[in-house]
């Protein structure tokens, strides 16, 4: 996860197209779920102990996961939208989320968001949330959502900049906004943004950041704990609160990244992260990918499958879904996707 500076500029933004209000109230009926089908398998699913009990992989305990491959039984997501905000992405990796239906690179205002040098963050981030389920590599949380890619740069980041990626993400029909980043020191024009942004129906996800701080500590301000946003943290393969994650009273949930990390894309060949310290999966294309970076996706991928289920949810609703229905560990919830599913009222 990426914690940078920015460059403030002075600019006045009119949010607009602000249409559903943050008290919205949702149907209290249990929303018909479809017929149970198999959740997709891939050759690396074997290894996502993050969606489900790896009883071979001898490091990770029962009941670590999120329980996102029986969720996977009732929706992959199909008709959900999420948006990704990050440094880079390669759509063309034979494992790329596959409904792809805009990209953007807001410094450039083009829509190139491809990745140039080392870094490829945003490359294994999209595949947390979206990885094809093509029978090759693994599945992400969300593989038949649409996505939305959109590149800032990681140093250097103007607030303008930052702004019209959210407003492109808004534009495009976001349902959810995923960041793997922020600065803990949040602007009031940030703050004035996200709630924009959620009275308007999307859900924003921000990682807590993985320097085992408290974001209680009143010199942090981080973007993860604005009320409009949805904060997450990491737990690990020993279901408990990962060594590295963050954590504070306005930390929301815990989704399982691990302190080995989770099986995700990486940059092609000898780019990128190429992490395979369980020594599995001897390809150069895939890796195992840790931190809140990696945790907030998975939230994203999640909350696309409870729009999916229900469109009619809101932020708020969705917030308290993946709260309530949690597994509480070291005193935040720990999201379960399947129990979140079967509530998504």
């Amino acid at each position: 996860m990426y914690k940078f500076s920015f460059f403030l500029l002075s600019l006045l933004v009119l949010f607009s197209g602000c249409n559903i209000s943050e008290s919205s109230d949702d149907s209290d009926s249990s929303p018909s779920l479809p017929d149970p089908q198999p959740a997709p398998v891939d050759p690396y699913s074997k290894y996502q102990w993050n969606f489900h009990y790896t009883p071979d992989l001898l490091y990770v305990q029962d009941g670590s996961s999120s329980y996102i491959s029986d969720a996977q039984t009732y929706t992959l997501g199909g008709g959900a939208t999420i948006a990704i905000i990050d440094s880079c992405f390669d759509v063309t990796h034979e494992d790329a989320p596959q409904r792809i239906i805009a990209t953007y690179n807001a410094q450039t205002k083009g829509s190139d968001v491809s990745c140039y040098g080392a870094e490829t963050h945003g490359i294994s981030v999209s595949g947390v949330a979206g990885a094809a389920a093509n029978g090759i590599g693994l599945v992400g949380v969300a593989p038949n959502a649409n996505f939305i890619l959109i590149k800032i740069p990681m140093e250097n980041l103007s607030m303008s900049d930052l702004v019209d990626a959210f407003m492109f993400a808004k534009n495009h029909g976001a349902d959810v906004i995923s960041n793997s980043w922020g600065t803990y020191h949040i602007t009031d024009t940030e703050r004035d943004l996200f709630d924009s942004i959620q009275s308007s129906g999307i859900s924003i996800v921000f990682a807590c950041g993985n320097d085992g701080a408290s974001l209680d500590d009143p010199s942090i301000e981080d973007e993860c704990e604005a009320s409009s946003v949805i904060g997450v943290g990491s737990s690990n393969e020993h279901n408990q609160m990962a060594s590295y994650s963050n954590y504070g009273r306005k930390m929301d949930i815990l989704a399982p990244s691990g302190e080995y990390g989770i099986v995700t894309i990486d940059a092609k060949g000898s780019a990128g992260y190429n992490q395979d310290q369980l020594h599995t999966l001897n390809d150069n294309d895939y890796t195992y990918f840790a931190g809140t970076s990696a945790a907030a996706p998975e939230t994203a991928g999640v909350i696309a499958l409870l729009k999916s289920i229900n469109p009619s949810l809101s932020p708020l609703r969705i917030r308290d879904i993946l709260r309530r229905t949690g597994e509480d560990i070291s005193g935040y919830p720990k999201i379960n996707a399947y129990n979140a599913i079967k509530n998504a009222n």
